[in-house]
């Protein structure tokens, strides 16, 4: 931890804590003529930067949130008003989305997402095409997260570049009902049957499945029961040989047991293409579930994949 003195009167005190707090404190404070001075100050105690996820000794490829997740980062969303179509960019209020601002544009109408911004700067994900955007406001009403209907809202990322034998991807979501396969995330317009490429998605039982590229995958059990919030961290390693299953699941901090392994061995490296966020390609198996996060890692997380998931979730 560190002190610094601004503004010639309050005492800053930055170092791990992970979030902002003021306290008072009474000081003696020995003046050039050696007299003493004693009074009430204020200590602002900042966020360490290990609060975010650019803190951590692995950085992230792209950062999606609705909370701030890098500690530079301004702004969160770009949302249309359906009253009149008009858009604006909503940012944080500290470290959470600044629902104050969104509730000002929003009205008495709904708002629907137009682009999640990248909190690394490079990655954004758009949809432009009105009857695809997912809802955050639903007739003036805060959704929470960004709602996806399950028919025909998704994002996407124009490109994702790889290039790594490493995908990861640590998100914060609710899972709607099930009945349908349904895509969470996907690159390429189709990850299973592309060698470069990557699938998350549920069977129409809820199983969940997470696709290297391809044959070789991990048959995930049934892992979600309910409609609550989770931290799901899904990711895929192809420097891993047999009998190591290559792609995994983790719930809330903990490894979920494959009821089945890779059907092949993955070798090489991801490829460049679009990621898909809701649905596959934008015209088939389009999910309902509302998200608040996912950072994506192209490098080995293995050493910080409880420190990224504590943050994330």
């Amino acid at each position: 931890m560190s002190l610094s003195i601004e503004n010639d009167d309050e005492l800053h005190l930055s170092g791990t804590p992970t979030t902002a707090e003021t306290a008072d404190f009474t000081d003696s404070v020995d003046s050039a003529d050696s007299q003493t001075a004693t009074s009430v100050q204020s200590v602002v105690v900042a966020p360490s930067l290990s609060s975010y996820l650019d803190g951590l000794a692995v950085q992230p490829l792209a950062v999606l949130s609705l909370r701030k997740l890098i500690s530079t980062a301004t702004v969160a969303i770009r949302v249309r008003r359906s009253s009149d179509n008009a858009e604006q960019d909503i940012g944080f209020d500290g470290e959470t989305l600044d629902t104050a601002a969104l509730s000002t544009f929003a009205g008495s109408s709904s708002a629907y997402v137009t682009k999640v911004y990248d909190q690394k700067g490079s990655f954004d994900a758009v949809q432009a095409t009105s009857s695809k955007q997912p809802r955050i406001v639903n007739a003036g009403t805060y959704d929470g997260k960004i709602v996806f209907n399950g028919t025909s809202n998704y994002l996407s990322i124009a490109s994702l570049t790889m290039g790594t034998p490493y995908i990861a991807l640590f998100s914060k979501l609710n899972y709607g009902t099930w009945g349908a396969y349904r895509v969470q995330f996907e690159l390429s317009s189709d990850g299973v049957a592309t060698s470069g490429g990557f699938a998350w998605y549920v069977d129409n039982t809820g199983t969940q499945y997470v696709i290297g590229g391809g044959t070789g995958r991990s048959n995930i059990a049934s892992v979600i029961a309910d409609s609550l919030a989770h931290q799901i961290t899904a990711y895929a390693n192809r420097t891993e040989s047999p009998p190591a299953v290559q792609t995994y699941l983790r719930l809330d901090g903990a490894p979920v047991a494959t009821s089945a392994g890779n059907t092949s061995t993955l070798t090489g490296n991801f490829s460049t293409y679009p990621l898909y966020i809701g649905a596959r390609a934008g015209t088939s198996l389009f999910s309902n579930f509302k998200l608040e996060s996912v950072a994506i890692y192209t490098a080995d997380t293995t050493s910080i994949m409880s420190e990224i998931e504590s943050i994330v979730g």
